[in-house]
């Protein structure tokens, strides 16, 4: 992950001079053990904002579109990113992101699945609760309040991880897990949207 922590830096010196973004929360991120970290969309620069307001290495899974283009397609090989294909299960992305959690690291996936420009919550998909069901992550709420505008304040709030033990314990479906997920990231949003 040596590439991540270079980029992640080059990132946090030179794009965020241009894209300032306050950082509330921090606290709650667990620096250490298995975490599915579940933000809302609202642009391209999402990763950036994620990537440079968290302190560990982060597996971050996109979609399959952006390895079309062969330089970044190289830089994201190389900076560990799983490619994911929106229209379809890919069993590959799933067990390659469940291993990442089951070796107690970070995972971080859009459970929105596109972007939302309007910053306006939207239901997940079910990816994020198969993860969440077939490991022991605990689930890092996240809401990035926007737009993203060029030396425009842009807002991440981190949420109190979530214990999903109950969950696993009652065998709840994916898609039960993915709407109490994007509950927690509604009222983030909700608490904080006055800020931007």
């Amino acid at each position: 992950m040596w590439f991540y922590r270079f980029g992640r830096e080059v990132c946090r010196w030179t794009v965020s001079l241009l894209f300032p973004v306050k950082v509330i929360g921090k606290e709650n991120i667990p620096l250490e053990g298995s975490v599915l970290i579940c933000p809302n969309h609202i642009g391209e620069l999402d990763p950036i904002v994620n990537a440079t307001s968290i302190n560990r290495d982060v597996h971050f899974m996109a979609k399959i579109e952006l390895w079309k283009i062969p330089i970044l397609k190289k830089i994201l090989d190389m900076a560990g990113v799983i490619p994911v294909n929106r229209g379809s299960v890919s069993m590959d992305s799933m067990r390659r992101g469940l291993k990442i959690l089951k070796d107690g690291q970070a995972l971080l996936l859009y459970p929105e699945g596109t972007c939302y420009e309007t910053g306006d919550i939207h239901p997940g998909l079910a990816g994020a609760g198969f993860f969440v069901l077939r490991s022991n992550c605990l689930v890092l709420p996240c809401t990035i309040i926007g737009p993203h505008k060029i030396f425009k304040k842009s807002i991440v709030v981190y949420g109190e991880p979530m214990v999903m033990t109950s969950f696993r314990e009652t065998k709840a479906s994916p898609e039960v897990v993915v709407n109490a997920i994007m509950t927690e990231i509604k009222k983030l949003y909700e608490k904080n949207k006055h800020l931007r």
